[in-house]
């Protein structure tokens, strides 16, 4: 018996396995698609799962492997046991065979009735009329009706199979292969009801959710290229706004890429902070930048040899006082002091005699 009813169980417990929210919502949504193609509105909602925008509540039940599922809402019928056989091949009317294992294997030597216990099973599961006789033909027993009895698991009362009931009353039940089988199989075409049981197990659910992952996929990628377009434009227009004050041709601003974002945003942790110390030392380099700025100039070298030209007179000046002082010693700078102390002195006397009254 399979683990599931049908490729529904194996899905789901798929989605048990992978538990994410995105995931669970693809095959839910492949699950109910009947094979539809998906719109781009529900693979937008499947996104927003992916990139944690919202919770997703499956609305699909899970399975429990542990319970067996019933096959499309049959109950499971199991032979149980064959007996009271009359006049049926060379079998013993007190044989009584119970089928109570999973698997039963039947042997004993030649001509012990195994070969007609499973022509009894042929009975009930194909259609066709045994090419040989049922009765036991070494008896000569022909005018006797060959007959068994059977029953199935919970049936209260027995069945009694006989030529009159037909051949393969019990095909529904009783699936029937043998070496008769295999040989016309071999030669021509297998009548597949003789032998397998056919259920719809839904196969192709599982190309709903490939194609719906394959469709998500690609709706991924060109959201995500979106994105990295977007951030890109983003950016370099942040990077426009500080190139008039700051050279992005340098690092952390090389480094940028919209692959890597991580280590353009490492090397900016490692900016140091800029405080009030850093501002004055700005405000002081900007003032050296003026200055630089100003001597640079037209009028700052206008300025400038204005200014050299007056230090080249003081130069000047300085270099003929030194030269004249040079001329003279200390004697006679001393003896020309001492006489222009005796003609002060003198004129003073001079002053007094021409002017004894004094000057009014």
């Amino acid at each position: 018996m399979p683990k599931y009813q049908d490729a529904t169980g194996y899905v789901l417990e798929l989605k048990g396995e992978v538990s994410r929210n995105w995931f669970s919502a693809a095959v839910d949504l492949a699950i109910a698609s009947n094979g539809s193609q998906f719109q781009e509105i529900e693979l937008e909602r499947i996104w927003t799962y992916l990139i944690g925008q919202g919770k997703y509540s499956s609305n699909v039940a899970s399975i429990d492997p542990s319970v067996p599922v019933q096959q499309s809402g049959i109950t499971p019928v199991y032979f149980e046991k064959i007996f009271s056989f009359t006049n049926f091949k060379k079998i013993s009317p007190n044989l009584s065979l119970d089928f109570d294992k999973k698997v039963t294997i039947i042997f004993g030597k030649n001509g012990s009735g195994k070969s007609s216990i499973c022509q009894a099973l042929k009975l009930l599961s194909s259609p066709e009329r045994p090419a040989n006789p049922l009765y036991n033909v070494r008896e000569n027993t022909s005018t006797a009706t060959p007959s068994f009895s059977y029953q199935f698991k919970g049936w209260t009362v027995p069945s009694i199979w006989s030529e009159t009931v037909g051949y393969g009353s019990q095909a529904q039940f009783i699936k029937y292969f043998d070496s008769t089988v295999a040989i016309s199989t071999i030669n021509g075409k297998m009548k597949v009801e003789n032998s397998v049981e056919i259920s719809v197990f839904r196969l192709e659910l599982f190309d709903y959710v490939r194609s719906l992952v394959t469709a998500f996929q690609r709706y991924s990628e060109s959201k995500l290229s979106q994105l990295r377009s977007n951030i890109t434009t983003e950016i370099n227009g942040i990077f426009a706004q500080l190139e008039s004050s700051v050279n992005i041709q340098v690092e952390p601003f090389t480094s940028w890429n919209p692959e890597s974002p991580s280590i353009f945003e490492e090397k900016l942790k490692n900016i140091v902070s800029f405080g009030e110390k850093e501002e004055r030392e700005l405000i002081d380099l900007e003032s050296k930048l003026q200055q630089h700025l100003a001597a640079t100039s037209e009028q700052g070298l206008l300025v400038l040899k204005a200014q050299l030209t007056m230090i080249q007179q003081v130069e000047q000046k300085l270099t003929s006082l030194i030269n004249l002082c040079g001329k003279g010693s200390v004697e006679n700078l001393q003896g020309i002091e001492i006489n222009l102390q005796n003609k002060q002195s003198a004129l003073m006397e001079l002053s007094k005699e021409a002017f004894p009254n004094g000057i009014n």
